[in-house]
């Protein structure tokens, strides 16, 4: 029986790249190579390697894009979107593309969560959606100052305010105390720390690390920017914890993309107001069509949407110090050593004794160097 069974893992691993199946197994057994061209389809993006790189395997490789961003497939394909650049789009666009589909036809239907809130205005991406189309939804909100002028901002009945940390161990509790629907329309977290623990534990059981039925349409999160990939980085939950405001806080976009996508299947969209990431669901990635219309990969989503950037030392000022994280002439160890080197000083590290993070490069890219 195992035997079988390694044979088949064996067969599947020789055959992966479509293009070396035999011409008589694509002619005469159909369904399979169809199921399996299926699922190479999907894996690629999960895999998150770059566009057009020689050294990734044939399975892994992404088609190649008919549009540079998720910004300009939207101003190719769809009358109402409301960007100027090829990399920008907003909320309303989002809502405007979904519109009609069946799962978020009512308004009521159309919960979103803001984690991590602030005063639920001042630089809030769901601040106008709110207050415009008065969906429902849940605003968290840690910090009492900030907690007294969110009630303010976003006074409506329909969306609850909630002062109470985000842990991973209290985030599901917070949200079935407060009756948050499994199938939101969006989820949205920024809370300067341990971002990443906090969405793992959404979506999987704490007890049995099996997937939860937790599956927001579009899933928004803060990356740290300043981290290139393919360096895999996240803060870990540890308390007590204090950000400092240094550069150690949250995670990668290699990270995310790791965890939402090769995880969970969520696709990359791009980033949203440059160091914000968003993904959708797959099922709704393929209903819309726009799988492989654009990069999903975190390569060339970090590099188009943040660090090539023209205006990125102008909107970041504070992250000049450490652009050498990301200086093309150095190799990636020597980026992952820079970098620990950088954590290991900061306040946030320093001052907090039980501070932890995470850091690593996948050996696929150091084997090339």
């Amino acid at each position: 029986m195992l035997t079988g069974v390694l044979l088949i893992q064996a067969t599947i691993i020789l055959f992966a790249n479509y293009q070396l199946f035999p011409w008589f197994i694509q002619t005469n057994f159909h369904p399979v190579s169809q199921c399996i061209q299926n699922c190479l389809k999907k894996l690629a993006y999960q895999l998150d390697y770059p566009l057009d790189s020689p050294w990734v395997p044939g399975y892994a490789r992404m088609p190649k894009t008919s549009c540079r961003s998720f910004g300009e497939w939207l101003r190719k394909q769809c009358s109402f979107a409301s960007n100027s650049s090829y990399l920008d789009y907003s909320i309303s666009d989002l809502l405007n593309l979904i519109d009609g589909y069946q799962d978020y036809l009512q308004p009521e239907s159309r919960y979103l969560i803001n984690c991590g809130a602030q005063d639920g205005r001042t630089n809030d991406p769901l601040y106008q959606t709110f207050i415009k189309y008065k969906y429902p939804g849940i605003a968290i909100e840690l910090q009492e100052g900030f907690y007294a002028k969110l009630k303010e901002n976003l006074p409506a009945s329909n969306i609850a305010k909630v002062n109470q940390a985000l842990e991973p161990h209290t985030v599901q509790h917070i949200f079935r105390a407060n009756a948050v629907p499994q199938r939101p329309l969006l989820f949205k977290i920024d809370i300067d720390g341990y971002d990443y623990p906090v969405v793992r534990a959404l979506f999987l059981h704490p007890l049995n690390n099996c997937r939860t039925e937790f599956e927001p349409a579009f899933v928004m999160v803060e990356m740290n920017e300043k981290v290139p990939p393919p360096i895999n980085f996240y803060t870990r939950y540890r308390v007590p914890y204090a950000y400092a405001g240094d550069h150690l806080y949250g995670a990668s976009i290699t990270a995310w993309t790791r965890l939402l996508s090769y995880e969970f299947g969520y696709v990359l969209l791009g980033t949203y107001d440059w160091n914000n990431l968003m993904y959708i669901r797959y099922d709704l990635a393929q209903h819309f069509k726009l799988l492989y219309q654009f990069p999903h990969n975190s390569h060339d989503v970090w590099f188009h949407g943040y660090w090539n950037r023209p205006e990125r030392d102008e909107k970041f000022p504070w992250n000049k110090n450490v652009t050498y994280w990301s200086d093309s002439n150095t190799t990636l160890l020597t980026k992952n050593r820079n970098i620990e080197n950088y954590l290991r000083s900061t306040r946030t590290f320093t001052e907090n004794i039980n501070c932890s993070y995470f850091i690593d490069v996948e050996s696929l890219y150091l084997e090339q160097r």
